[in-house]
């Protein structure tokens, strides 16, 4: 628990609804569920590297010109 306090960690301030309509629209987009969407969406909005094993989420990643960590 103390490792985890110590990481710069910070709650996004942002409307559900509005979040959850961009989500299912990056889901239906590229394939994904909902929950991989919000992950993308979130490296998409912040200009962030993906770090997944997951391929689908991965190549929809790719799709999208978002950089990935090595898996």
């Amino acid at each position: 628990m103390e490792e985890l306090l110590k990481l710069p960690i910070t709650v996004e301030s942002i409307q559900l609804r509005s979040a959850l309509e961009v989500q299912s629209r990056v889901a239906e987009q590229y394939g994904l569920t909902v929950y991989d969407a919000a992950y993308l969406d979130l490296a998409l909005r912040k200009g962030l590297p993906l770090a997944s094993n997951d391929k689908l989420l991965r190549a929809a990643a790719r799709m999208a010109g978002v950089a990935l960590l090595p898996a």
